[in-house]
């Protein structure tokens, strides 16, 4: 999702209260559990983490 937006300082802190608002950022969740990352991710270490969201 691409968001142009020149005061990104007023949602950045609602997206996750620990975003810098540096990119990549990506945010995995389902209805019990979330998580947010800061980095860019190999796809064998977004499977790893949708793995283990899914347990």
């Amino acid at each position: 999702v691409l968001l142009r937006d020149p005061d990104s300082n007023s949602w950045i802190p609602k997206v996750d209260s620990t975003w810098s608002g540096a990119i990549p950022a990506t945010i995995i969740y389902n209805k019990n559990k979330r998580k947010f990352y800061e980095r860019s991710f190999t796809y064998e270490e977004l499977e790893s983490e949708l793995n283990n969201l899914k347990q």
